[in-house]
């Protein structure tokens, strides 16, 4: 028996392309990061209606410049839109990344999942925020940088519900 496969996209109808991954390139300068609390760094921007971003993972490295960060409970973590966005990412713990004086990486994973509204998502860019107690101070000469390759699909809601 032959059994032809569909090989045109009208007749792929029900199928995603699920590794269709992007992944953006970001640098932060040291007033950037210093400033996190205040104003949350987009790093994906809002994919359009009907559309929503799965976060998948990110890389982020420390390039070191003069002087260490300094902070205290000063997490990041990656969210939707902006600051007080909902965490998509893991609690990144500046403690031992930030305030470090050498060229430091640290891989970032998605949250566990969890459950939530459509309209959590649609249109919502990524952003970096601090969600810590206060700004990140330090690196007085602002010669550190902090580099970030946030990897990410783009879902279009209309091939969700049939």
């Amino acid at each position: 028996m032959t059994v032809a496969v569909p090989t045109t996209p009208s007749a792929l109808i029900g199928t995603e392309n699920v590794n269709n991954l992007s992944t953006r390139y970001v640098v932060l300068t040291a007033a950037e990061v210093k400033a996190l609390r205040a104003t949350a760094k987009e790093l994906v921007r809002a994919p359009g209606a009907g559309k929503y971003l799965e976060f998948v993972s990110a890389k982020f490295a420390l390039e070191y410049g003069s002087e260490v960060f300094t902070e205290s409970a000063d997490d990041l973590s990656i969210v939707l839109d902006d600051a007080g966005g909902t965490a998509v990412s893991e609690s990144i713990d500046s403690t031992g990344f930030l305030d470090q004086s050498a060229d430091t990486v640290m891989p970032v994973a998605p949250l566990a999942s969890a459950a939530a509204a459509l309209s959590t998502y649609l249109n919502k860019g990524l952003a970096l925020d601090n969600t810590g107690d206060g700004e990140i101070a330090g690196n007085a000469s602002e010669d550190s940088k902090l580099h970030i390759w946030i990897t990410f699909r783009t879902h279009d809601t209309s091939k969700l519900i049939a």
